[in-house]
């Protein structure tokens, strides 16, 4: 199990030298900001992402800032996701596939059992799609092309304060940054026409504002140490400061700059981006076993980009179910019993509207988390498809995975009295 670590410990590093790249492409992401990566570490990907109403003392919870409370020990958390997707439009298909970073931070009692602060870095949304329209008008062809890149990343410190003994609240504060680059550009051929000069309108918006949440969660104890949880979440609607850079190139076939015109040099504008209420419920007994649900709702009709156009997006909405069962946590000589299984499946109704219609996201999620000492290994793992070639003109269907160390320590900040 210790080269297992060993080895999960050099791939998260390595990967982490790269940054935030891009997971795969899809065309899908030239909508709003993108795809959103989400509010969930591996180990709770592999119950589709639950962690709205519960908490454990193994893993920080960066869903719910009110579940932070458990975390008792100083905890550490660093992962990487890969993805693989295939996109079709029922005639040509693309199987993009690639791995970045997905989340490093730490949680750390101010004052165990009663207040708790945790700090993370992780992805926010991701943009990257290009594809090519071909219209023929008068015998010239027009090769409309389209092309986005980049995404926004952000840093979360979150705090959970025990108000009672089933009663915990909790608040974060987002410093959300990146840049989201897109451009525009228009090939012609045809007879008298310089196909060797393409004009390409480029727009890249940088954005850096801070965002801000709350949430809560009530526990009822049940009956033998089983507990029913219930956790609410609200993130704040936020006009985020942007800057837009747009120039106007002329390139060659080969994508090389020929001249450059500013239209635009960093204007000052804005985007909103919309609320997000999540509710969640679920029963289990530490770490034992949990089921649970959480709902979601984001009000994406109230999007506003720098040019202030709602994009024709639609509300979301995301229901997720899931559970894991440990059959013995306190097992010594079986180290499958220590073992934690997850299981999980969702249903999201994305933000996107593609040719009139609403693009839905299904799938189904599974994982573990095999311990190494106080530490642990956590996978989870998604099989799920969005969209629909009679209604969208589009089908992608994806496997993506999540690895993630979780180490757990009592040790660490605290000064040494004796060597």
């Amino acid at each position: 199990m210790y080269r297992i670590l060993g080895i999960s410990l050099v791939v998260i590093f390595c990967v982490m030298q790269k940054g935030y790249t891009q997971v795969s492409s899809s065309p899908l992401t030239q909508q709003g900001i993108g795809d959103l990566y989400g509010a969930h570490l591996a180990n709770s990907y592999g119950m589709a992402g639950i962690g709205i109403s519960n908490g454990t003392v193994r893993y920080i919870n960066n869903q719910n800032p009110a579940l932070l409370v458990y975390n008792s020990i100083y905890t550490y958390s660093a992962g990487v996701i890969g993805e693989s997707r295939r996109t079709s439009n029922g005639v040509d298909a693309q199987k993009p596939g690639s791995m970045n970073l997905s989340n490093i931070g730490m949680s750390f009692p101010i004052k165990s059992g009663k207040w708790v602060s945790s700090i993370m870095l992780s992805p926010y949304s991701n943009v990257d799609f290009q594809f090519t329209e071909e219209k023929i008008i008068n015998g010239i062809t027009y090769d409309s092309r389209q092309k986005g890149s980049q995404g926004l990343a952000q840093l979360e410190w979150a705090h959970g304060i025990r108000i009672t003994k089933n009663f915990n609240i909790g608040a974060k504060v987002k410093y959300l940054f990146g840049s989201i680059k897109k451009e525009s550009s228009n090939v012609l051929t045809g007879t008298g026409v310089n196909s060797q000069r393409v004009p390409t309108i480029l727009d890249r918006d940088a954005v850096s504002d801070l965002l801000f949440g709350l949430g809560m969660q009530y526990r009822y104890k049940l009956t033998n140490d089983n507990y029913l949880n219930f956790g609410l979440i609200y993130d704040l609607q936020a006009d985020v400061n942007t800057n837009r850079l747009q120039t106007l190139e002329t390139r060659n076939t080969s994508d090389i700059v020929l001249a450059a015109d500013t239209l635009l040099n960093d204007e000052k504008g804005a985007m909103l981006l919309p609320s997000n209420l999540g509710f969640g419920i679920s029963v289990g007994k530490p770490l034992s076993w949990l089921a649970g649900v959480d709902i979601r709702l984001q009000q994406w009709k109230d999007f506003r980009n720098f040019s202030n156009s709602s994009e024709n997006l639609q509300n979301a909405i995301t229901v997720a179910v899931g559970g894991e069962f440990t059959p013995d946590a306190g097992s010594i000589d079986k180290f499958f019993n220590r073992v934690t299984y997850r299981i999980g499946a969702s249903y999201e109704r994305t933000p996107y509207v593609v040719e009139g219609a609403g693009v839905n996201d299904v799938g189904i999620n599974f994982g573990w988390s095999m311990p190494v000492g106080i530490s642990s290994l956590d996978m989870g793992f998604r099989f799920g498809k969005r969209g629909s070639l009679s209604d969208h003109e589009i089908k992608e269907s994806y496997f993506r995975t999540q690895l993630g160390m979780t180490i757990n320590d009592r040790l660490w900040f605290i000064k040494r009295k004796f060597d």
